[in-house]
């Protein structure tokens, strides 16, 4: 048993340790957090904000509470399930413990004890302004708020264990890769539901469940909802809580641990838009680093988990669109959405040169007639036509499908992506490594000054371009114009390239 006890302290140390300043040890600092520890913080002031605008004689316990741990359960939940680090620790800790002398009990009481205490520390430092405020809606005594915390540590476990039985199903029926993908796409969706559901919900704390978003039954299925009900002293909310976290404990003993590096086969992609990409990418260098982009943009983990969520707010605002009752401020509120895209497009040039596989670099180190310039190209193709235009597309297509005018929504789809591809020429121009080649040590810096007057100018555009299509709608047509101005234009960046690099090849 003591042997068992120090090989858990160890263990539990290193990881933690990890978790917390894992990146100012690898870069030589040895004082300083890291960007978990600055994300706690900027969430749990995003915490205290919401639970002060909530403090409202009206409200009452129950709506108060599962206001404020629906945010920590969102944040907490979301950040616990699918970390991109996830798989690379795994490997890690199998070429380190593989040899290791440990008895059998250890390496699984030290994963379930670690996942338990990383998810209490962050739950709890995103939790504790709430909860301190919560104590005036819970006759004014202490007692309630390390109750509130310990339910909020459940709530975020339960999600956590929701999402995270989901990801190992999908990794057991098709591949890692399908998990991964999965993993962010439901971050993206929760994150966009999550908004809705405080845009909606939040009016109307001061009344009864009816009026919420989806009744009482979207209420029951939410783990907040009980805990608040548990606050105010309805036991019923606990032990459903305690049996949907037995019922999750349960799946996820009976999938196991998910294969981070399984082989497995997968067919060259194919569809209109790798058609568009190799039609415009001559062949040579230039098509090879184009396919090679397009490909990691859906294949890298970290990528996925770091910029996929962010297409949840644009959903989001889809659906809010929709609940519109003009026509003519839905196709506003849509043109502006559309420029979403677009506005992020300095999140893809910030985490598009990192990747998980160390030796990348050595692909292009060795290729002929392959320099920076060519790199920053084959992105600008790849995230033009692979990322930003199936969003794009799927937007539109689903804003017809809800009865939308056609001409105004095609000029919509062709405008935006229209700046979408000069809003990409510009984020890539600094570009510095090929697209995920570099090993990533710290967080990129991004200019968020930049980035809002940016999103400013293209939600301007994207507004007047809707209202213009709305007074007349023939105009649509050149919207679709402008979308075969950016292809030519495309066209042509990729022709410049390949001709360059003829020209620098050495005689």
């Amino acid at each position: 048993m003591p042997a068992i006890g120090r090989a858990l302290r160890a263990l539990l140390g290193s990881w933690l340790v990890l978790d917390f300043f894992g990146e100012s040890r690898r870069s030589g600092q040895r004082s300083g957090g890291s960007s978990l520890t600055s994300t706690i913080f900027g969430q749990s002031f995003l915490a205290l904000v919401l639970a002060a605008l909530l403090v409202d004689e009206r409200i009452g316990v129950t709506a108060y509470t599962a206001a404020n741990l629906s945010l920590s359960t969102i944040l907490a939940g979301l950040g616990a399930a699918a970390s991109p680090t996830r798989a690379d620790r795994r490997a890690a800790n199998r070429l380190l413990l593989a040899t290791a002398p440990l008895p059998r009990a250890v390496l699984p009481m030290a994963r379930g004890l670690h996942g338990t205490l990383q998810l209490a520390m962050i739950t709890i430092g995103i939790a504790l302004p709430p909860a301190i405020l919560s104590r005036h809606t819970v006759g004014g005594s202490w007692a309630g708020v390390p109750l509130y915390l310990s339910l909020a540590v459940v709530c975020a476990a339960v999600l956590a264990g929701m999402l995270d039985v989901v990801v190992r199903l999908v990794g057991r029926l098709a591949g890692p890769l399908q998990a991964g993908l999965a993993a962010g796409l439901l971050r993206a969706l929760l994150l966009g539901g999550a908004f809705v559901g405080f845009a909606l919900g939040i009016p109307h704390l001061d009344e009864t469940v009816d009026a919420l978003p989806g009744g009482p039954t979207a209420a029951w299925l939410w783990p907040p909802y009980h805990a608040a009900r548990l606050m105010n002293g309805h036991l019923d909310g606990l032990a459903i809580l305690l049996g949907v976290g037995l019922v999750l404990a349960a799946f996820a003993a009976l999938l196991g641990e998910p294969e981070a590096n399984a082989a497995r086969r997968h067919p060259p992609r194919s569809g209109p838009f790798v058609w568009l990409t190799r039609a415009l990418a001559p062949s040579g260098p230039l098509r090879g680093c184009t396919e090679y982009t397009g490909t990691m943009l859906y294949r890298s983990a970290s990528f996925r988990a770091r910029v996929l969520p962010l297409a949840g707010l644009p959903m989001a605002m889809v659906l809010l669109a929709f609940g519109q009752p003009d026509p003519r401020e839905q196709l506003m509120l849509l043109g502006v959405v559309l420029q979403f895209p677009a506005i992020y497009t300095p999140f893809l040039a910030a985490f598009l040169p990192f990747t998980e596989r160390a030796g990348a670099r050595e692909l292009f180190g060795t290729a002929p007639d392959f320099d920076l310039h060519t790199a920053r190209v084959a992105a600008t193709l790849a995230v033009s036509v692979r990322i930003h235009l199936p969003i794009l597309v799927a937007g539109c297509a689903a804003a017809l499908a809800l009865g939308f005018e056609p001409l105004p929504v095609l000029g919509l789809l062709g405008s935006s992506w229209a700046l979408a591809t000069v809003a990409v020429r510009i984020g890539l121009r600094t570009l510095q490594d090929p697209p995920f080649t570099a090993a990533k040590e710290t967080t990129p810096a991004i200019d968020h000054g930049g980035l809002m007057a940016g999103a400013v100018v293209l939600a301007g555009l994207g507004g007047v371009l809707a209202a213009t299509f709305a007074r007349w709608p023939w105009l649509g047509l050149a919207g679709l114009g402008a979308a075969g101005v950016a292809v030519w234009g495309l066209s042509r960046l990729a022709s410049d390239a390949a001709g360059r690099a003829r020209e620098t090849r050495p005689a």
